[in-house]
């Protein structure tokens, strides 16, 4: 089984500090260009395999117990 390019960048991003990582580091394991993003091909890919990159709209009222 192929494990998909965004579980190994989160398996190799997790054993270190990525906040203090450059952005090329962080694009790298992401197979992404932090200047130019993803090709239409990519984002198709990862939207079919992930779903819609969306907020899901909270059932619980902010401020209310």
């Amino acid at each position: 089984m192929t494990v998909p390019v965004e579980v190994r960048a989160i398996q190799i991003l997790d054993d270190q500090h990525w906040h203090a990582l450059s952005r090329r580091e962080i694009a790298d394991p992401l197979e992404t260009d932090p200047d130019e993003g993803l090709d239409r091909f990519a984002v198709e890919h990862r939207r079919a395999q992930f779903g819609a990159d969306a907020l899901t709209p909270s059932t619980e009222r902010r401020g209310r117990p």
